[in-house]
C-alpha cells in the first residue's frame, strides 16, 4: 500500500483543523464586552472593531492572484504569521493597556488577513487534489468546522488558560496568535503541492459517509455541551476527541480495512483488472483538472464581472451571511442586555452554525451526480 494514496484524506484533515483554528474572528463576540470595558472604548469603537476583524478579507484577493506564483506552505506560513504577528501585537497593546484607536485597528486588520490567505490555501488544495465531482463534498465539509471555531476557542480560553473576567480579551487574543502559527507549522508538510497524491483504495464515497458520520456526532457534542453543564476541561477533552476522529478515515486507508466493494476495481473472467481501471481514473482525473484549469484562465476579471452570476452571488452573500455577521458580532451586547452570559451563547450560536454549514454539504453528497 502506497502512502500516497493516503495523503488526499490527511490532507482534508488537515484542511478541517486549519478552518478550526482559522475562524478567529468569529470569537470576537465572546470578549467585546471585557473589551469595551477593559479599554473604556464606546460602542461605535467596539462595532469599528468588529468591522475590523472581517475587513482583512476584502484584500482576499491578494493571495488568490499569488496562488499560482508561490508555494503552498509558503503561502500557508505567510497567514500563519500575519496572524501570530498581529494578534500578539495587539495582545501586547491591551497588556500595556495602550489604544490607539487606527494602530489597534490595523492590527486587526491584517491578522484577519492572514485568514484570508489560509482560506485560499484550503481552496487551492482541494481544487488541485480533489476530483472535481468531489470538491463541493471536500469544502462542505472542511468549512463546516469554521462554524465550531468561536465555541471551541471560547471553551479552551475557559479550560486552559481561566482568566479573570478582565483577562478574557486578552487570552483570546493571545490564543489567536500562537494557534495559527502552530496549526499553519503542522498543516504546511502535509499540504506541500509537490507530492502527487495516489488514488485511494476504497471508494471516496465510503470515507466521506465516515466523515459525515463524525461530523453529526461532533456537532450533537457541541450542542449538548452547550446546554448541559459541564466542566470547561470536560468540553475542550470531548471536542478535543472529536477534532480527532477523522484520522480514523486514512489510518482505515493505510491499513487497507475499508470495505472497498464501490471501488474502481473490477474482475473479469478470474483476471484483475484493476491495474487498467485504476489507471483510467487517474487519466480522466488529469483531464478533469486541465479542462478545469484552462476554464480557470480563460475567466478573467472583465468576463467575472460581466456575469449575471457573479452579481447573484454577491447579492445573496451580501443578504445573507453578512448580515448574519452583523448578527453574530452583536451577540455579547445581545446577551448582556437579557441578562445572560455572553460566552454561553456565541457557544450555541457557533454549533447550530456548524449545522447550518453541514446540511447543504451532506445533502450535495447525497443528491448530486
Amino acid at each position: 500500500m502506497s502512502s500516497r494514496s493516503v495523503l488526499p484524506w490527511l490532507s482534508l484533515v488537515a484542511i478541517v483543523w486549519l478552518q478550526v483554528v482559522n475562524g478567529t474572528n468569529f470569537n470576537f463576540p465572546a470578549y467585546s464586552i471585557q473589551l469595551k470595558n477593559q479599554l473604556s472604548i464606546s460602542q461605535m469603537q467596539v462595532i469599528l472593531l468588529a468591522f475590523a476583524f472581517d475587513a482583512g478579507k476584502i484584500f482576499g484577493f491578494l493571495p488568490g492572484l499569488l496562488a499560482d506564483r508561490l508555494s503552498l506552505w509558503l503561502m500557508l506560513l505567510i497567514g500563519s504569521f500575519l496572524g501570530f504577528v498581529f494578534y500578539g501585537l495587539s495582545f501586547l497593546l491591551l497588556k500595556l493597556h495602550i489604544y490607539m484607536n487606527w494602530v489597534f485597528f490595523l492590527f486587526i486588520l491584517f491578522a484577519s488577513l492572514g485568514i484570508s490567505w489560509i482560506n485560499t490555501v484550503c481552496n487551492v488544495v482541494i481544487v488541485r487534489k480533489f476530483p472535481s465531482h468531489h470538491q463541493q463534498v471536500v469544502a462542505g465539509i472542511a468549512t463546516s468546522y469554521q462554524g465550531l471555531s468561536a465555541k471551541i476557542y471560547t471553551d479552551f480560553v475557559h479550560a486552559i488558560f481561566s482568566p479573570a473576567p478582565d483577562k478574557i480579551a486578552e487570552a483570546f487574543l493571545l490564543l489567536n496568535s500562537i494557534s495559527a502559527i502552530i496549526f499553519g507549522v503542522i498543516a504546511a508538510p502535509i499540504l506541500i503541492p509537490e507530492i502527487e497524491f495516489g488514488q485511494p483504495r476504497s471508494s471516496m464515497r465510503i470515507g466521506f459517509a465516515v466523515l459525515f458520520v463524525i461530523a453529526l456526532g461532533t456537532g450533537i457534542y457541541s450542542l449538548i455541551s452547550s446546554l448541559v453543564p459541564i466542566s470547561p476541561l470536560g468540553k475542550i477533552v470531548g471536542m478535543g476527541v472529536f477534532l480527532l476522529l477523522p484520522l480514523v478515515v486514512p489510518i482505515l486507508e493505510l491499513s487497507g480495512n475499508v470495505d472497498d466493494n464501490d471501488a474502481d476495481t473490477r474482475v473479469v473472467d478470474g483476471s484483475s483488472e484493476e491495474s487498467g481501471g485504476v489507471n483510467r481514473m487517474k487519466e480522466a482525473v488529469r483531464e478533469g483538472e486541465q479542462s478545469t484549469t484552462s476554464k480557470f484562465e480563460e475567466m478573467g476579471v472583465k468576463k467575472m464581472v460581466q456575469r449575471c452570476d457573479f452579481y447573484l452571488y454577491f447579492f445573496m452573500y451580501l443578504c445573507g451571511p453578512t448580515l448574519g455577521l452583523v448578527f453574530f458580532n452583536n451577540l455579547a451586547q445581545i446577551a448582556e442586555s437579557r441578562g445572560h452570559s455572553a460566552s454561553s451563547l456565541v457557544s450555541l450560536s457557533s454549533s447550530f452554525g456548524f449545522f447550518g454549514r453541514l446540511i447543504p454539504s451532506f445533502m450535495d453528497y447525497c443528491f448530486s451526480r
